[in-house]
């Protein structure tokens, strides 16, 4: 049902930047069936385009950027794309004119980034992607991490996850600044789904050790997950100990072969 009439929600204040943040906050609003606050933000948009490249003072984020982050619907998504279909190339610009001198640290993420890190749905996380898919091999300024490896959480959605590993495979290969690979940060906090992927994607990272925080290879991490437990259940915690095994074995079996056959031919 589509929504008719002016928006029913007033910003109080008239400067401008109150009036522009007002748009952000109607995304973060929770739309019902009496109240549809994208509905209301679209119809603002409609009658000013060029507000639709509005970019918020704390960290230079577009409404796009504000979508990812807060789970907007497909619709809204969608249509923010088709106003400004740039707007997936764009990242948090602190230097932006629209930006305070006092803006807090940025990471310089695309939208994919934020909704990554977010756990926006596959569907506006595909929209995004396709707009832009050199977004995914982008690395932040934070610690050089991948959307890939910023989607890694207690709650990964397997489906995002394969999404940013077809649009780039390096991406299970790639070291963030403390040496993490998107399989340590798995072990430590997704489930199996989650890390049997990734192992299926790089199984050498099971050589990898973490640097330079507490130096663990993935075998020693998928231990102290289940020693410990923290995140999940033991039997999740137990397959995940498994897998890593199980892929470490194959490829110490793959290495000795490699080398036996270099001896053959030496």
């Amino acid at each position: 049902m589509g929504y008719y009439g002016p928006p029913k929600l007033k910003v109080e204040s008239k400067e401008p930047e109150d009036q522009e943040w007002f748009l952000h906050s109607l995304i973060e609003k929770k739309s019902t069936a009496s109240d549809n606050h994208e509905a209301v933000l679209m119809s603002i948009l409609d009658a000013d385009y060029k507000k639709v490249k509005h970019r918020d003072k704390a960290f230079g984020n577009t409404l796009l950027h504000h979508a990812m982050q807060h789970g907007a619907s497909e619709e809204l998504v969608e249509y923010l794309l088709e106003e400004w279909p740039d707007a997936a190339k764009e990242i948090q610009d602190p230097a932006n004119d629209h930006v305070s001198a006092t803006a807090k640290p940025n990471y310089r993420w695309y939208p994919l980034h934020l909704g990554a890190i977010s756990g926006a749905p596959l569907a506006t996380m595909k929209m995004v992607l396709e707009a832009y898919p050199e977004a995914a091999q982008k690395a932040d300024t934070l610690d050089g991490s991948l959307p890939l490896h910023l989607c890694i959480g207690r709650h990964t959605d397997a489906a995002v996850l394969q999404l940013l590993l077809e649009a780039y495979p390096k991406g299970a290969e790639a070291l963030t600044a403390n040496k993490e690979l998107a399989l340590h940060k798995a072990i430590a906090r997704a489930k199996p789904a989650v890390v049997k992927a990734l192992l299926q994607a790089f199984p050498r990272g099971v050589k990898l050790r973490t640097y330079p925080l507490d130096q663990m290879t993935p075998l020693e991490m998928a231990r102290d997950r289940l020693k410990y437990c923290k995140v999940g259940t033991p039997e999740e915690a137990q397959e995940i100990l498994d897998a890593v095994q199980e892929t470490k074995k194959k490829v110490d079996a793959d290495f000795k072969a490699y080398v036996k056959t270099i001896g053959k031919h030496s």
